[in-house]
């Protein structure tokens, strides 16, 4: 359920589909539910997404390789300014 576009393809693997999966993931712990519509496991409450909390589940789910962030650090960095209520890149 976490594997990229191109992974489910059987495509090239590359750094791009952990990305992917991580931001999946990401998006299941704040939304508290997971992807087919089932609870969360971590039974947490859900997570209200602002518009660039949004932007980045966006471009780390992005359906091609080439529009995520270029590498898991990236994301963590992006992720780091949205915590600091500076602005994202996203």
């Amino acid at each position: 359920g976490y594997a990229s576009p191109e992974q489910a393809a059987g495509r090239a693997v590359t750094t791009a589909a952990d990305v992917y999966s991580l931001g999946m993931l990401l998006r299941e712990l704040l939304e508290a539910r997971r992807r087919g519509g089932g609870a969360s496991a971590a039974g947490l409450p859900p997570v209200a997404l602002d518009a660039d909390l949004r932007a980045i589940l966006a471009k780390a789910t992005a359906p091609e390789a080439s529009e995520r962030y270029p590498s898991v650090e990236a994301l963590r960095d992006e992720l780091q300014r949205w915590r600091e209520r500076r602005p994202v890149r996203a």
